[in-house]
């Protein structure tokens, strides 16, 4: 029986939004991110740090890193172990703040109902898996199976949301600390079983992949995997580095990770004095997804939503000038986009209703590798948001997806993007047995998982726009 009532929430733009350009001060006591020079010395360098009056705060082992609090006399006495160091960087959380909800009864949920009766409630909603999966007829061809896994890297998921709890599978882990960010979230009790999402963004994520139910993901019978690094605060890079490590010791077959920040390759000032660059969680996620392409996982972000050509650097450099300068600082050298800039990974655009790039997208050459709906914003700059809200054109252009407690959600960005190149992939790897043959599946949606009556452009969709139906037919 279908429910009798349901709950939207509408967001604009609210994907991809843990950018952060600011880095941390310089303290008497702050968090520093090093990457060991010999990693066979890791239990010598441990004592040598904590010797040091240094506190390990999280270590991902496998790759070398180890995140420790002191001041830069700690830093300083144990150079010579480190490969690079640096203060630590944090993401921000996802935001839902312009958020606007409304419930739809039942009467009106059947009047949108498909002619097709195995198609969702809410299907004639979604026009963008309508769009990729040809109305449904990739469904009957390849829907997925709990034989392969697809590991979200986010906020959680809402554990009892109808749409997902079947595909839910055992395993997921909590990867915030107790205390949270930083201690400040004595909420956070630190237990790796806590994949509740308060923040909603997991949730969304998993419904572009795998929802069953009033409405459809890519892949609806995929098994799916969470790993939480978000609270209800920021996150710590060595979190995510730590979640891509663990999803690939898991077997997780595709590892989704609809976040990213800016880098500088280069040197950040303020008032002269040299302040950090960030590169050693930049090396640590480079070594993550190296570490997790050797044991068989594909690795798919997000591009992003600052509609910048991240490949023009001169554009990507004035528009970081601009975000430094609100903070007083400057820079010398080059931004860069991690993790989507790094080897070894799917990078993700968007496109809207209109098969164009969507508005907020961010795209380059050498930068994108392909394109997928997650939604657009021209309704909303042509007629205004009072037309765009109060006569539904936000169901034009924006994604249904799932949302905590059970809701649904109309959202933007290419975080509703990734996750859809992320269960495409997972169908690819279950239907051809590429498992554990990351560069065969990835080769295969290239080649096959893509529109063939779309014009080429390398720096919008580089490979071009995902097509699911063709990558499974």
């Amino acid at each position: 029986m279908k429910k009798t009532s349901m709950t939207i929430i509408t967001t604009l733009l609210i994907c991809f939004c843990f950018t952060n350009y600011g880095h941390a001060k310089t303290e008497t006591n702050q968090y520093y991110t090093v990457i060991l020079k010999d990693r066979s010395k890791w239990t010598q360098s441990i004592k040598k740090i904590k010797k040091s009056q240094g506190e390990i705060t999280y270590t991902v082992p496998e790759i070398g890193l180890i995140q420790f609090k002191g001041n830069q006399k700690v830093a300083k006495t144990n150079a010579s172990l480190f490969k690079s160091l640096s203060p630590s960087l944090k993401l921000e959380k996802p935001s839902t703040s312009t958020s606007k909800s409304f419930k739809k009864p039942n009467s009106s949920v059947n009047s949108i109902k498909g002619l097709d009766s195995t198609l969702p409630a809410l299907w004639d909603m979604q026009w963008d898996m309508k769009e990729i999966t040809h109305n449904g007829e990739s469904y009957n061809i390849e829907s997925g199976s709990s034989n392969v896994t697809v590991g979200i890297v986010d906020s959680g998921i809402d554990i009892d949301h109808p749409d997902l709890v079947d595909n839910l599978k055992s395993g997921s882990k909590n990867l915030v600390p107790k205390g949270g960010l930083r201690g400040t979230e004595p909420e956070e009790t630190g237990d790796i079983n806590s994949i509740n999402d308060i923040n909603g963004h997991g949730t969304m994520v998993a419904g572009s992949i795998a929802a069953n139910g009033e409405i459809k993901g890519v892949a609806p019978n995929t098994g799916i995997k969470v790993y939480r690094v978000f609270g209800n605060k920021s996150a710590d890079a060595v979190w995510i580095i730590k979640a891509i490590i663990q999803a690939a010791k898991d077997d997780v077959d595709v590892i989704n990770l609809s976040l990213g920040s800016y880098y500088i390759d280069g040197n950040i000032y303020k008032d002269d004095e040299l302040l950090d660059n960030k590169w050693a969680d930049v090396e640590g996620y480079k070594l993550a997804i190296e570490y997790a392409n050797k044991l068989g996982s594909v690795v798919v972000a997000s591009a992003g939503n600052d509609s910048i050509d991240v490949s023009n650097k001169s554009e990507l450099n004035d528009f970081l000038k601009k975000k430094y300068a609100e903070e007083g600082k400057t820079f010398n050298g080059v931004g860069i986009e991690a993790p989507g800039e790094l080897p070894g990974v799917v990078t993700v655009s968007s496109t809207g209703p209109t098969q164009q790039l969507s508005l907020f997208s961010n795209f380059g050459k050498n930068y994108i590798d392909i394109a997928a709906p997650g939604g657009d914003s021209r309704l909303l700059e042509k007629y205004g948001q009072e037309a765009w809200w109060d006569g539904g054109l936000f169901r034009q252009e924006q994604v249904l997806t799932t949302f905590n407690t059970g809701r649904y959600l109309f959202a933007s960005g290419t975080s509703m993007a990734a996750p859809k190149v992320s269960a495409t992939l997972a169908l690819i790897i279950d239907q051809r047995h590429y498992k554990n043959r990351p560069s065969n599946s990835i080769d295969y949606l290239y080649k096959n998982g893509v529109k063939k009556d779309i014009e080429p452009n390398l720096a919008y969709w580089g490979n071009g726009q995902l097509d699911v139906y063709n990558a499974v037919k």
